[in-house]
C-alpha cells in the first residue's frame, strides 16, 4: 500500500501560478487575523525532502511551490491483509462500470496523513489530488488535528483557492480536539472519482466538522459530484455556509447529527437527491435559532465566472 503523506505543521504553506507575485488577500470572517507567515521571506523549495523540512519545523514560513511535488512512492509500501466492505462486494455485483474502495487497516489511524497542527495557518492555491482514492482509509487531504496530540484546539485557519480531488477518505476533517476560527472559501471540491463508496462514481467522504468548540464557515466554494458528508456536522461544531454551490450529489448534502449546529444563507443546490440528513437531536433549537436570521435568497453561482480552486488570485 502507497501512502502519500502532507503534513501541513508550518506556520504557513502557499503555491503560486507562473511569475505572479504572491497575493493572499486578507482572511474573512471567523478568521480574521490570520496572516500566515506574515512578512517571513518567501522560500522555494525544490525538492520532496526541502518541502518537508519547512513544513515540519518552527519557523514562521511562507512556502512558495512552483512544481508538482508528487509523494507517491516516496513514503515507502507495504503488503497486508486488507478487508473488503460489503459496499464493495455489493458494487462487484452490480458490474455497473463503476469501482468500489477497499479497506486497509493502518495502526494509529490517519493521524499520519494529512496532519495539520498549528495555529495562524494559511493554505492556499494549491491541488491536493492522487491521494490512495482506492481505499476508504486512504488518507485526509487536509486534517486539522489539534495541538497536544489532539487535545487543544487551534485557532485561525484559512484555506482559499484549493482544489481537491481523488482522496481516499475526507477532503478537509477537523478532529474532536476542535478548531477556532476556520475559513474554508473560493475552493473546488470535486468528488469525480474512479474509486467510489457508493460505487456511482461520486466521492462519499468529503467534509467531517467534529470538535466541541469547532467553528467553521464555508463561503463561495464549488462542491460537486459527491454522495454524502458535504459536510456532516456533530460534535458541538457551529458551521456558517453562505454562497456555495453544491452540484450532481447523488446521496444527500448535510448529515447534521447530535449537537451539531448549521446555518445555510444563500446557497444553491442543483442535482441533488437528498439536501440534507438529520436525526431528531438536531433539530432541537432549530426554530429558535431561525428566528434571529433572514437569510438572502439562493441564486445559482456561475462556475465560468467565479474563479474556484487553483488560479490567479485576488489581490482584494
Amino acid at each position: 500500500m502507497q501512502i502519500f503523506r502532507v503534513v501541513i505543521v508550518a506556520i504557513a504553506a502557499f503555491a503560486m501560478q507562473g511569475s505572479h507575485a504572491l497575493s493572499t488577500g486578507i482572511a474573512p470572517g471567523l478568521a480574521a487575523g490570520t496572516t500566515g507567515g506574515g512578512n517571513a521571506n518567501p522560500v522555494y523549495p525544490t525538492s520532496l525532502a526541502e518541502l518537508k523540512n519547512y513544513l515540519k519545523d518552527s519557523q514562521p514560513r511562507v512556502i512558495v511551490l512552483r512544481t508538482t511535488f508528487d509523494f507517491r512512492g516516496t513514503e515507502g509500501t507495504t503488503t497486508e491483509n486488507g478487508c473488503r466492505p460489503k459496499s464493495n462486494r455489493d458494487c462487484l455485483a452490480k458490474n455497473n462500470g463503476h469501482k468500489g474502495q477497499d479497506v486497509i487497516l493502518q495502526s494509529g489511524g490517519m493521524a499520519n496523513t494529512g496532519g495539520h497542527r498549528a495555529d495562524n495557518v494559511i493554505i492556499q492555491n494549491v491541488h491536493i489530488t492522487q491521494l490512495n482514492p482506492h481505499l476508504i482509509w486512504g488518507g485526509d487531504a487536509i486534517y486539522i488535528q489539534g495541538l497536544n496530540s489532539g487535545k487543544t484546539a487551534m485557532q485561525r485557519v484559512w484555506i482559499d483557492h484549493v482544489k481537491i480531488s481523488n482522496i481516499g477518505r475526507q477532503m478537509v476533517a477537523t478532529n474532536t480536539a476542535s478548531v477556532k476560527g476556520l475559513i474554508i472559501s473560493n475552493c473546488e471540491f470535486d468528488g469525480q472519482t474512479q474509486y467510489s463508496a457508493t460505487c456511482d462514481g461520486n466521492h462519499y467522504w468529503t467534509f467531517l466538522f467534529l470538535g466541541t468548540q469547532t467553528q467553521a464557515s464555508l463561503v463561495n466554494n464549488f462542491v460537486h459530484h459527491t454522495s454524502g458528508r458535504s459536510p456532516k456536522v456533530g460534535g458541538s461544531s457551529v458551521v456558517h455556509a453562505a454562497n456555495n454551490y453544491w452540484y450532481s450529489n447523488s446521496g444527500f448534502s448535510y448529515d447534521v447529527v447530535e449537537n451539531g449546529n448549521v446555518l445555510l444563507e444563500g446557497n444553491y443546490f442543483e442535482s441533488t437527491t437528498t439536501l440534507r440528513r438529520r436525526d431528531s437531536a438536531a433539530l432541537t433549537n432549530t426554530k429558535k435559532t431561525a428566528s434571529y436570521y433572514h437569510p438572502t435568497s439562493p441564486q445559482k453561482l456561475s462556475t465560468n465566472s467565479q474563479n474556484y480552486g487553483v488560479g490567479i488570485l485576488s489581490s482584494k
